[in-house]
């Protein structure tokens, strides 16, 4: 009787173990044929931003989409994209720059700080599986990459400009840099300015900031983000 029970266990087992196998090595294609979809769609943004050089009404019209602010990009990154900015915060995790729903979301501008505030933030989805642009925020945990990609271009939809990077941090619980109109400014770049390593660029309460944000996986439920000082 026990044989018997043992031989059943281990049809079971083996059973299960081909049920995960099959079912693991489906879903890596379907994360596979994920980011190819992605990818092609990254090219044609890229495509539509060199075509149009700063047209924000060529975007909106080739995307049918209001919503899109401007663009994004760092050298030396996948960080090449259109910005959008929402009602909220919450409409474009889970929608592309088409305004359509997909399950990597897009990058955005948080509904509180248009592309002239003092005060800009931007967010982003980082992911394990997907290779989507934010995810190379993380190569700033990294001091010799930072050293050789120092400035951000953001596209306001009227004018170009550049910002220098002068703090990267692992936000875990103090969320200062989600105060976007602080009472007191010089206290609030203080606290900005922890960064995890030296940048040595100085900045003080009269600047205008840039504000970007991913997930960071290490720590646990924690943030990857990145401030710069407009120059």
């Amino acid at each position: 009787m026990k044989k018997h029970l043992g031989s059943i266990l281990d049809i079971i087992i083996i059973i299960t173990s081909l049920f995960t196998m099959i079912s693991y090595g489906q879903h890596k294609e379907y994360i596979y044929e994920q980011n190819i979809i992605y990818t092609r769609k990254l090219q044609e943004q890229a495509r539509i931003l060199e075509e149009n050089k700063h047209k924000l009404r060529e975007y909106r019209e080739y995307y049918n989409n209001n919503d899109i602010v401007g663009s994004l990009k760092i050298e030396g990154t996948k960080i090449d994209t259109l910005l959008v900015k929402g009602k909220d915060n919450d409409y474009y995790l889970n929608r592309g720059v088409d305004g359509k729903y997909n399950t990597v979301g897009t990058i955005y501008v948080d509904y509180r700080t248009p592309l002239d505030s003092k005060q800009i933030n931007i967010y982003g989805h980082n992911s394990w599986y997907y290779d989507i642009p934010f995810r190379d925020l993380e190569k700033y945990l990294k001091e010799d990459f930072y050293k050789e990609h120092k400035y951000i271009n953001l596209w306001t939809g009227k004018v170009d400009t550049i910002y220098e990077i002068f703090s990267i941090q692992i936000v875990t619980t103090d969320y200062e840099h989600m105060i976007v109109e602080p009472k007191d400014m010089k206290e609030h770049i203080e606290k900005l300015s922890k960064s995890i390593y030296e940048t040595g660029v100085e900045v003080t309460e009269n600047d205008s900031i840039l504000v970007l944000q991913t997930c960071n996986f290490n720590p646990k439920d924690t943030f990857i983000v990145i401030y710069a000082k407009k120059i």
